[in-house]
């Protein structure tokens, strides 16, 4: 999935059923209670309060994990090409480590790339999903 944020592109690469069932299972409690939200319009806007919410009495190094695992995922367009946006498990640019909102807005990207919410909501419609291989 590709997305445009602050004029920079960014984009999402597919992640396997194993990697799906890694991300959804740690960010489960999250992803419940958004998935049960009748407005998406609106979970997109409040994803940055309600993930922090959410996440709040989670270990510290396990959501840090989890974030990381979650933004290998994503790259960006930089100088020609997309480079991810972690190496090593840093983040390789200082606007997203900079900017809490930016980095997760990555992740709801993610999770909506991966159609993690509908899963929730609807555990048939990722099934559903085209395959975009």
């Amino acid at each position: 999935m590709d997305l445009k944020i602050n004029g920079v592109v960014y984009s999402t690469r597919r992640m396997n059923a194993f990697e799906q069932f890694s991300i959804a299972r740690r960010f489960a409690d999250v992803l419940t209670v958004l998935a049960m939200a009748p407005d998406r319009a609106r979970i997109k806007q409040r994803f940055p309060q309600a993930f922090c919410a959410l996440t709040s009495r989670l270990p510290q190094a396990e959501v840090q994990d989890a974030i990381v695992d979650c933004l290998s995922f994503v790259s960006r367009a930089h100088e020609g090409s997309l480079s991810p946006i972690i190496r090593d498990r840093v983040i390789m640019f200082s606007d997203i480590n900079e900017s809490m909102p930016l980095m997760l807005e990555l992740i709801y990207a993610v999770f909506e790339g991966e159609r993690l919410l509908d899963f929730f909501a609807d555990p048939e419609s990722i099934s559903k999903a085209p395959d975009l291989k």
